[in-house]
């Protein structure tokens, strides 16, 4: 068994070689600080040949030492694609023993936007929320426009949202959006950490309420309260629903923003004219038609409108937004897809069971599968399934 690269990893993680008996007494006192395990400097040694072994190494001795790097285990350390011999090597480039190395090397991985790189990143900024190191995640999610909530940067977003989302939501100070707020230059990517959308999750609607009260960023208060919003509606609070669609329509809305988030804006809009029976109802649904149709990325502008007339059981609307992307392509193969497969599948399966189609029934419902469930959009996602599930 190799073990390089768990080496070439601790490391760069202590910031300088181990090399002598001292290095090793301090990355003792490092590990146990950052994991409360003991392991002694002597085992140390040993595993970076300082002195003569047999060569093994113990179970033990690999699972705290990939904890000290930030993982639950040494076989997390093997299956997980942080690339740990990238970021000595790229310490090594930058002729540098200090640990703040990382917010460097998470710029390298932003400018690349490949999946393999934004994986990388995502456990970068796992480990750091671990290590209590917020002011570097900050600095991270500030260094560059990449991380904005934009249609060309979309898939980075979702992609760090759905891989360490849940660390972020476990972070229980009541400072964290504030600090995020003053300290980045995007906290509406951050907020998308916070699980989803519509979630029910307390902490989480605490944190949106949190950034529409302290934001003058009219994009960051868009996603807010269109965020609200769509809470309000999953839980049948009409009227507070009608008090966050009038107050996004009188917001001056940016020239750009992703096709998502104009999307769930626009549909906001459309069920506010439909339950106040305004009379321009049908310019706004043609207005969101014409969106979609104009949209470079027609899959991610579907999604919402689609689950949010499936989850509040308007099903002209549905169908017929289902009908209108019915030449796009909409399997999506890659690990940034979103749930957007899913919530095709479901509400395919339940219009093909209404409608008699039992083999497109049975073609889409064999296609669900909750372990593509991700959280930016779960629940939604687990409305409609419940409602599929209540109609068979």
């Amino acid at each position: 068994m190799s073990l390089d690269g768990i080496k070439n990893a601790v490391v760069g993680r202590f910031g300088r070689g181990v090399l002598d008996l001292n290095d090793a007494q301090d990355l003792a006192n490092e590990i146990q600080k950052f994991t409360g395990e003991n392991l002694s400097y002597n085992t140390i040694r040993r595993f970076f040949g300082l002195v003569k072994h047999d060569g093994s190494v113990s179970n033990k001795t690999l699972n705290i030492l990939s904890k000290y790097l930030g993982y639950k285990s040494y076989q997390e350390f093997q299956n997980l694609p942080i690339h740990q011999m990238e970021i000595s090597a790229y310490q090594s480039l930058m002729q540098s023993t200090e640990i703040d190395f990382e917010v460097n090397f998470a710029e390298q991985l932003i400018a690349k936007k490949s999946a393999r790189d934004i994986l990388s990143l995502a456990y970068l900024l796992k480990y750091l929320l671990e290590v209590a190191d917020y002011s570097k995640v900050a600095r991270i999610l500030g260094k560059t426009v990449r991380l904005r909530l934009t249609e060309d940067y979309y898939e980075n977003c979702v992609a760090l949202a759905n891989f360490c989302g849940d660390d972020f939501l476990a972070i229980s100070k009541t400072n964290w959006i504030r600090f995020f707020i003053e300290k980045t230059a995007y906290p509406q990517v951050v907020l998308l950490f916070y699980s989803s959308t519509y979630s029910t999750k307390q902490g989480y609607y605490d944190q949106i309420s949190l950034l529409n009260k302290h934001t003058l960023d009219p994009e960051e208060k868009l996603f807010a309260l269109s965020s609200m919003a769509c809470r309000a509606l999953i839980k049948q609070d009409r009227n507070r629903f009608l008090d966050y669609a009038k107050a996004i329509e009188g917001l001056t809305w940016p020239k750009v923003i992703g096709a998502d988030l104009s999307a769930r804006l626009q549909t906001i809009i459309y069920l506010k004219a439909l339950y106040l029976e305004e009379e321009n109802l049908d310019r706004h649904w043609t207005k969101l038609l014409k969106m979609f149709k104009e949209s470079a990325h027609k899959m991610q502008f579907l999604k919402e409108p689609v689950a949010i007339f499936f989850c509040v059981e308007l099903e002209k609307q549905c169908r017929e937004l289902l009908a209108a992307g019915r030449f796009s392509q909409w399997e999506i193969r890659q690990w940034t897809e979103n749930g957007l497969n899913q919530v095709f599948h479901i509400s395919k399966a339940y219009y093909a069971y209404l409608d008699g189609e039992f083999a497109v029934y049975l073609r889409h419902k064999a296609a669900i599968e909750r372990k593509y469930w991700f959280n930016s959009i779960y629940d939604l996602l687990e409305l409609m399934y419940n409602r599929l599930a209540k109609l068979v």
